[in-house]
Formats: C-alpha cells, structure tokens, sequence
C-alpha cells in the first residue's frame, strides 16, 4: 500500500522545466550587462576629462585675475588672488570626492 501511494505522488508530481526561450533571454540580459558596464566606463573617462578642464580652467582664470579692483557705493575694493584661490580648492576636493566614490561604485557593481 505504501508503494502504491508512494507511486500515486511521483505520479502526480509536476515536472518543472525551463521555459523555451530562456537561453536566448539570458544571453540578452548578458549582452545589456557588457553594454552597461562599458557605457558606464566612457561616463567615467568623461567625468574625469571634464574635471581636469575644469581644474586647468579655474587654474587659468584665478592665476590671471590676480587682482579685482571695483567700487561699489562709492567705496573701493580690491579681491586678491588667495581669496579666488580658497574656493577654487574647496570646490576641487568636494569635487573630487564625488567622482571618486562613483568610479569606486561603479567598480565595485560590475
């Protein structure tokens, strides 16, 4: 009796398999992967490039505007270079950052 159940339930049991078309859906999500990931590293090459013109660009424009002398409500005033300076820095180590951690991400993902 018990094989007989026993035969009853292997029976029944419902053979899963994968669907038809499975191959040709995972070698399609493979090929979107290798896609990405060099889509995501012409991004990065990018950022890079852009930071650097920007680093050389702002480089360029404190070095030359040495000194700003304008008059404003009838009093004069002067900026100096280290006051262009201080920002320009500040602005190219939060900048720096930022790139950092997403060509750091974008390594760790793929």
């Amino acid at each position: 009796m018990k094989s007989n159940n026993f035969k009853n339930i292997l029976s029944e049991k419902e053979e899963k398999s994968l669907p038809d078309n499975f191959d040709d859906n995972m070698m399609t999500l493979i090929r979107k992967h290798a896609s990405n990931k060099a889509t995501s590293k012409q991004y990065i090459r990018l950022m890079y490039l852009f930071f650097v013109l920007g680093i050389a660009f702002g480089v360029v424009i404190a070095f030359t505007v040495v000194s700003i002398d304008f008059t404003f409500l009838g009093r004069n005033f002067s900026i100096n270079e280290s006051i262009l300076i201080l920002p320009l820095v500040g602005l190219i180590l939060i900048v720096f950052e930022k790139i950092y951690k997403t060509s750091y991400s974008t390594r760790s993902i793929h």
